[in-house]
C-alpha cells in the first residue's frame, strides 16, 4: 500500500505538473561555458530528455527539464523550456524540429561551432521578433485578456520558427497535436488559443520580412592628404578630409585629439565642431601662422564601432562522433541559433608635423642716381609691437642681413645713413609669411648744397662786380666758374657732400686779385655754404695822380660842349676870385 500510495502520488505530481507548464518545446539547458581553446565554440549543458512513466499503466509521457534541484520531485527535475546561452540570458532557438536538444553531459557539454549557413530572411525576421530580442512582439499576444506567460511566449516563437524555415509544416501543429504532445493533460481551449496565436505570428512574419544584415568587415578611413599643411596667406592648412567608414550604423568617436592651436573648418573657412567631422562632412586642418611658436605635431585618432547582429546558424562539435556528425549515442542534435551582437571596431589616425615660420630679412642699399651699392647705412627692426628685434647695418655690398624673423609683421627704419647720403627717415613694412628671405631695395640720394660767394670792397664793404671764381674738387677736378653780380653775390647749387676749393681767377675792375685758395666743404643736404671776400682798390701811379690834379687834354675845336662848360668854369673862377678879394677886404676893414 505504501508503494502503491507513493506511486499515486508520483503520478499526481507529474500530471498537475504537465499542467502547469501547459506545452514547451524540446529545448533545455542549464549553464553556459566557452569552449576549451576556442571563441568560435559555445558549450551548452542539458539534461537527458526523462521518460515519465505513469503507474496507472498509461504509456509513457516525455517530459522536459532544464535543470536539476535536490528538492524538487521526480528526482529533482522540473518542467521548462528555457536554453540560456550565457550569464546575459539570450535565448537560443533550435532549428530542427524532428531532432534532440542537447545530450546530457555530466561531466562537460555540447559544442556549438560556427557554420557559414546564414539564416534566411525567413528565419531572421522569426528571431528578430522572437521572445527575448529587441524587437519582440509576442509580449502584445493575449488569451482570454491576459498576456502570454513568458514560457508561453518562447513556445510561440520557437514553434513560429520551425514553420517559417520549412523545417516543420504547419499541419505539424494543430490543436490535437498540441493536445496530444502532453497526453491530453492540459486545456483544449489553451491549446486551440495557443495555435491561432502562433498562426498569427507566423503571418505577421511573412508579411513584414526583414533584409538579413550582411556582414562585413568595418573599415575606416581617413580621405585627403592629412600629413601636410600648406600655407594659405595668414595660416597653414591640410588637404580636404574627410572620415569615410562602411557601415552607416557605425558609432565613431575621436580616441585622440590633439591639435595645438588648430581647429577644423568646413569648405568655406567656417569653424566646425567635433560633431561634423565625425558625421562624415569634408574639412579641413587649419593653423594660423601666428600660433606656431615652436615644432609641434598635431595628432588625430579614430574609432569606429558597430554591433554585428548573428545571422549564423551553429551545429554541435562532438568529442566522439563520425563523419556524419552522430552523437556519442547515435542521434544527431538540432542546430541553434541565437540573436547576438558582436561589436566590430576599426581605427584610423594620422599625425602632422609642423616648424615654427622663420625668414630673413635682406637689404640692399644703393646710391638713387648710379645704383651703387652703399656701406654703412643702419637699419632698426621692430616687431608689430614696437620692440626693437635687430639693428643691423649695410656691408660693403650694400646689403643688411637679419636672420630668424618669425612669422608676422615688421617694420624697418633707417637711423644712420652712408657717409655724405641723406638720412632716409621713412618707416617701412614687411611681412614674413613664410620660410624665406624677404628682400627690400632702398636708395639713398647723396647730399647736396649750396655754396654761395659775396664779393665786397674791403674799406667799403660795397658789393664789387665782377669778380670770378673758380671751384674744383679736393682732387682738383674743375667742377664750376661763377662770377659775381651787381649784388656781388655768386652761387653754385647741387654740389655733391664733399671737400671744394674756390679761387678768384679774376678780380673786379681797379681791384687786386686775391690768388689765395680758400676751401668749403658740402656737409648737410640743402644747406648753403656761405662766404664773403673782400677785395683792395688798386694804388694809383704818380702820373695818374697829375693827369688828375692838372688834366692836358684841352677841349676840341668845334665841340660845343666843351666850349660852352670852359666859358662856364671861367665865369665861376673869376666870381670866386671876386668873392674871395671882397671878404678879404671887409675883414682888414674890421681889425682896423
Amino acid at each position: 500500500m505504501n508503494v502503491l500510495k507513493s506511486s499515486k502520488f508520483i503520478t499526481i505530481t507529474v500530471i498537475l505538473t504537465l499542467i502547469l507548464s501547459l506545452l514547451y518545446t524540446t529545448i533545455f539547458l542549464i549553464d553556459t561555458a566557452s569552449a576549451n581553446d576556442s571563441p568560435r565554440y559555445k558549450t551548452f549543458f542539458s539534461l537527458d530528455r526523462g521518460n515519465i512513466t505513469y503507474d496507472d499503466g498509461r504509456p509513457p509521457s516525455i517530459g522536459y527539464v532544464d535543470r536539476i534541484t535536490e528538492n524538487n520531485p521526480l528526482g529533482g527535475a522540473i518542467l521548462g523550456t528555457r536554453f540560456k546561452v550565457d550569464e546575459n540570458g539570450v535565448i537560443v532557438y533550435c532549428l530542427n524540429w524532428d531532432l534532440d536538444s542537447p545530450l546530457l553531459e555530466k561531466d562537460g557539454g555540447n559544442e556549438y561551432k560556427k557554420t557559414s549557413e546564414r539564416l534566411t530572411k525567413e528565419e531572421y525576421t522569426a528571431m528578430v521578433y522572437a521572445y527575448g530580442n529587441d524587437q519582440d512582439i509576442t509580449n502584445e499576444y493575449t488569451i482570454n485578456g491576459k498576456k502570454l506567460t513568458e514560457d508561453q511566449r518562447y513556445y510561440v516563437s520557437q514553434v513560429a520558427l520551425y514553420i517559417v524555415s520549412h523545417d516543420m509544416n504547419s499541419k505539424n501543429i494543430t490543436i490535437d497535436s498540441l493536445i496530444k504532445h502532453t497526453r491530453g493533460e492540459i486545456d483544449h481551449e489553451i491549446s486551440e488559443e495557443l495555435y491561432k496565436i502562433i498562426e498569427k505570428h507566423v503571418d505577421y512574419i511573412e508579411n513584414n520580412l526583414l533584409d538579413v544584415p550582411a556582414e562585413e568587415d568595418l573599415h575606416i578611413k581617413l580621405e585627403g592628404q592629412a600629413n601636410k599643411l600648406v600655407q594659405n596667406g595668414t595660416y597653414f592648412e591640410s588637404d580636404v578630409l574627410q572620415l569615410k567608414v562602411n557601415n552607416q550604423n557605425a558609432k565613431v568617436v575621436f580616441t585622440k585629439k590633439n591639435l595645438y592651436n588648430a581647429y577644423f573648418v568646413d569648405l568655406e573657412g567656417n569653424t566646425v565642431t567635433d560633431d561634423y567631422i565625425l558625421d562624415g562632412n569634408a574639412f579641413k586642418i587649419r593653423l594660423n601662422a601666428k600660433d606656431i611658436e615652436e615644432k609641434g605635431k598635431i595628432e588625430l585618432a579614430f574609432k569606429a564601432t558597430t554591433d554585428i547582429e548573428n545571422v549564423y546558424k551553429y551545429e554541435p562539435r562532438y568529442q566522439d562522433s563520425d563523419k556524419r556528425g552522430q552523437g556519442v549515442d547515435g542521434e544527431k542534435l538540432q542546430r541553434i541559433t541565437w540573436m547576438e551582437t558582436d561589436t566590430k571596431e576599426a581605427n584610423v589616425s594620422v599625425s602632422i608635423n609642423y616648424d615654427i615660420v622663420k625668414g630673413d630679412l635682406v637689404i640692399h642699399k644703393t646710391d638713387v642716381g648710379t645704383g651703387e651699392s652703399l656701406e654703412g647705412a643702419t637699419f632698426e627692426i621692430k616687431d608689430e609691437k614696437g620692440n626693437i628685434v635687430s639693428t643691423m647695418t649695410t656691408n660693403k655690398q650694400g646689403l643688411a642681413i637679419t636672420e630668424g624673423l618669425t612669422f608676422g609683421k615688421y617694420t624697418y627704419q633707417e637711423i644712420e645713413a652712408p657717409a655724405g647720403y641723406v638720412l632716409d627717415e621713412n618707416i617701412y613694412e614687411i611681412a614674413v609669411l613664410e620660410n624665406g628671405e624677404v628682400t627690400a631695395e632702398i636708395t639713398n640720394d647723396i647730399i647736396r648744397g649750396n655754396f654761395e660767394l659775396n664779393k665786397v670792397d674791403e674799406k667799403t664793404n660795397e658789393p664789387l662786380e665782377g669778380a670770378t671764381f673758380e671751384i674744383k674738387d679736393v682732387e682738383g677736378n674743375h667742377i664750376s666758374t661763377v662770377t659775381t653780380n651787381k649784388q656781388g653775390l655768386a652761387m653754385v647749387e647741387g654740389l655733391p657732400f664733399g671737400k671744394y676749393t674756390y679761387q678768384e681767377v679774376e678780380a673786379p675792375e681797379g681791384y687786386e686779385i686775391d690768388q689765395t685758395v680758400y676751401e668749403f666743404a658740402i656737409e648737410e643736404n640743402g644747406k648753403t655754404v656761405n662766404v664773403t671776400m673782400k677785395n683792395n682798390a688798386k694804388k694809383a701811379s704818380t702820373n695818374e695822380q697829375q693827369s688828375k690834379e692838372a688834366p692836358k687834354k684841352l677841349p676840341k675845336t668845334g665841340d660845343k660842349t666843351n666850349t660852352i662848360n670852359y666859358m662856364l668854369g671861367s665865369l665861376f673862377l673869376a666870381a670866386a676870385v671876386i668873392l674871395a678879394r671882397l671878404v678879404r677886404k671887409k675883414e682888414n676893414n674890421e681889425s682896423n
